[in-house]
């Protein structure tokens, strides 16, 4: 979403519709894999059922900050936001990152994009509605980063571990 102020008028409307589609589409494996797991008798060692309500809040913030931006996409001969091309790059570079991270049981991390986010100067009204957006989405990336982190004493083992010849 990001991207379509950068490039006023070059997102499709049919990507607009497929990232808002995947977005529902992943929320609702997410809530089918938590409700699995909520029946499941034996504990899984990932998430806690806390982390886990937490990550689905974040996810939840994400999307609502995503509709958002969505619902005010400036139309085709709108100016360009600069920031949000920047923001837009930082974000699709840490998603990668942190898709991995997450595979790996790691924290993702945001800084790039926290970065594009402190460097963005706004200097017009259209640019303050997709950078307060783009405020909303890190918080949710941030919301969702301490979701996923596991404990400290599994932190301390999982380092003790790794350490060992």
């Amino acid at each position: 979403m990001v991207r379509g102020y950068a490039e006023p008028g070059e997102l499709p409307a049919t990507d607009v519709r497929r990232t808002l589609l995947a977005d529902r589409t992943a929320h609702a494996a997410w809530n089918e894999a938590l409700d699995r797991a909520k029946r499941e008798p034996v504990r899984h060692r990932g998430l806690t059922r806390a982390q886990a309500e937490e990550a689905q809040a974040a996810l939840e913030a994400f999307g609502q900050a995503a509709m958002l931006l969505e619902t005010h996409l400036p139309q085709r001969g709108a100016r360009p936001v600069p920031g949000a091309a920047r923001f837009a790059d930082a974000l699709a570079a840490d998603t990668e990152r942190a898709a991995r991270q997450v595979r790996e049981r790691r924290r993702p991390r945001w800084d790039r994009t926290k970065e594009a986010l402190v460097d963005w100067e706004t200097d017009s009204t259209a640019e303050a509605v997709v950078q307060s957006g783009a405020e909303l989405l890190v918080r949710s990336l941030d919301q969702l980063a301490t979701a996923m982190d596991r404990a400290p004493l599994e932190r301390d083992t999982e380092a003790a571990r790794q350490q060992r010849p």
